[in-house]
């Protein structure tokens, strides 16, 4: 699968949100899309799902205009999870997570829905969780099962808001490099709202910096998370770590942003 998103407009009334949006990505790649609150990464993934329609622009799945599909025909191609998703009644883990084979399902489940449905489970290390309902489970464990129920719909295309939110280290450390397996594993596109600017520099093959509805750099991490782009983004001073080629950052003071 690969996305393109080309020249993507968008605005709530007057207000301007997203100005000529532009970039790829790749099977088997993640990305991470990183920028202050209020830049509009969030805004770009609904109109990549169809939730928002832009103003200007197109988004290409293989060459195929999104605007023209219907939605049960992108669901088959790609699983979206928004930031904060959860199953609103009491569902057992493996309920919960046969619910993201819903665009498969004509009247009845099937068994191949049950067999990859039990065979997602193990691959996030869930299958003694599966008669567990769902809200009995820690943070951690909620939010590998949402993550499940995205991977049943066998996305070519994965799309995550701030996946690894409300998660203590551990657990970010998990989710993050099972989406950088699975990308090159099951060559899936993976794109991702992330905060942590560290953890996008260790787990992303592409980083998009976003700033006011636009993109200020976008490139490997090593391109990106530089003392430049992000004094320049996020107002604040830092010091820098780079021998890996995955640079590490740790903030040390704030300044005053420079007027644009």
């Amino acid at each position: 699968m690969r996305l393109e998103v080309n020249g993507i407009h968008f605005s709530y009334g007057r207000r301007r949100t997203l100005s000529g949006i532009s970039f790829t990505a790749g099977e088997g790649k993640v990305t991470s899309i990183i920028g202050p609150n209020g830049s509009g990464k969030t805004t770009l993934l609904k109109c990549i799902t169809k939730i928002l329609k832009p103003s200007q622009g197109v988004i290409l799945l293989d060459g195929q205009d999104i605007a023209g599909m219907e939605y049960a025909d992108l669901a088959r191609r790609l699983s979206y999870v928004p930031q904060g998703t959860t199953v609103p009644f009491p569902l057992t883990v493996f309920d919960a997570v046969l619910l993201g084979r819903r665009p498969y399902i004509r009247w009845n489940v099937s068994q191949s829905d049950q067999e990859i449905t039990a065979r997602t489970l193990v691959l996030l290390g869930l299958e003694d969780l599966s008669f567990r309902y769902f809200n009995e489970l820690s943070s951690g464990q909620k939010q590998k099962v949402i993550l499940a129920r995205a991977l049943v719909q066998k996305p070519e295309l994965l799309l995550l808001d701030e996946p690894t939110s409300n998660l203590d280290i551990k657990h970010q450390l998990e989710v993050l490099a099972f989406l950088s397996s699975l990308a090159r594993k099951e060559n899936i596109a993976v794109v991702m709202i992330v905060h942590d600017l560290n953890l996008a520099s260790r787990f992303s093959d592409q980083i998009i910096l976003m700033d006011g509805g636009k993109i200020h750099a976008s490139g490997s991490a090593g391109e990106v998370i530089v003392p430049f782009h992000i004094e320049k983004v996020y107002g604040i001073q830092a010091v820098y770590h780079a021998d890996s080629g995955k640079p590490y950052m740790i903030p040390v003071d704030l300044q005053y942003r420079k007027e644009q």
